[in-house]
């Protein structure tokens, strides 16, 4: 199962069966980094977010200034 918004998909969040472990495994080792399709092609299907779920689900942190502004849209108890 991976997780979908509107900004696509996020193989990050994912649930995957525990007997693919070690496929994921050798993947990762022979330097695939790419898990979405490699998901897919295993049967894995997309999960959209709940109907009228609103705010983006999914955010990137990469600067001090986008924790702040992920803070203050968690103080205003964003849906």
């Amino acid at each position: 199962m991976l997780a979908a918004s509107g900004s696509g998909r996020h193989p990050a969040a994912a649930q995957r069966p525990v007997r693919l472990r070690e496929a994921l495994r050798l993947a990762l080792e022979q330097g695939q980094r790419r898990m979405a399709g490699r998901a897919l092609d295993r049967g894995a299907v997309t999960v959209p977010p709940a109907a009228g779920a609103g705010t983006e689900p999914f955010v990137n942190l990469n600067a001090p200034q986008d924790l702040v502004a992920a803070e203050a849209l968690s103080r205003r108890g964003a849906p």
